[in-house]
């Protein structure tokens, strides 16, 4: 009567103790500060908010993809110790796993997909944030102070800040991807302003 428990927590082991060694690892990194060498707080690099958002896609897409790829695998182990075993479940009980399975298992492809898109959007904006910090900082040789992404609240920042002799000016970086005109007039990385609205290959703003 042990056996229908008994095999799939064996089976679900190996998958359950690679799930809490990465968990304790990340735990021993963000509390012990493994991370980050440096105590003292340092001005933030451009992007600085785009890069712990992407940060923390990553964990989260690992995470879902221990899942993705060990779901399969912890189910072929099951059913190998089950069938097996003195006590065999019954074919109902295997349509019945197998239908959860796969329900579960579409519902982790979907948050996998999701998360990558995400990831991929704060890939964007941080190398869009880059770009423009790199040519805010030439702004430096000229007497001006120039700040990257400044903290306001809890999510919330500003992501560029220029001092200069004529005034204080912050800089918001918006990030699109290229697309091409319709009309293919219109080069992929040229934007026309007609006096109203920013003319962007495929649409305006």
């Amino acid at each position: 009567m042990t056996e229908p428990i008994f095999y799939p927590i064996l089976s679900a082991a190996p998958m359950g103790i690679l799930a809490v060694i990465v968990k304790t690892w990340r735990w021993l990194e963000d509390t012990k500060g493994l991370r980050v060498p440096v105590a003292e707080k340092l001005l933030n690099a451009p992007g600085e908010s785009a890069r712990k958002h992407k940060e923390e896609l990553d964990d989260k897409v690992m995470d879902a993809y221990l899942w993705v790829l060990g779901l399969p695998l912890t189910l072929l182990a099951w059913y190998f110790g089950a069938t097996r075993g003195v006590i065999a479940p019954s074919a109902g009980f295997w349509v019945t796993v197998m239908l959860l399975a796969t329900l579960g298992y579409g519902a982790l492809l979907v948050r996998l997909i999701g998360l990558l898109e995400m990831r991929a959007q704060w890939r964007l904006n941080l190398s869009a944030e880059k770009a423009m910090g790199e040519e805010l900082n030439r702004l430096m040789a000229e007497g001006c102070l120039v700040f990257h992404d400044f903290p306001l609240e809890k999510n919330a920042n500003i992501d560029h800040i220029v001092v200069a002799p004529s005034g204080v000016f912050a800089i918001e970086t918006k990030t699109w991807r290229k697309n091409p005109s319709p009309t293919n007039q219109q080069k992929l990385n040229e934007v026309v302003y007609d006096g109203k609205r920013l003319q962007f290959p495929g649409y305006a703003d």
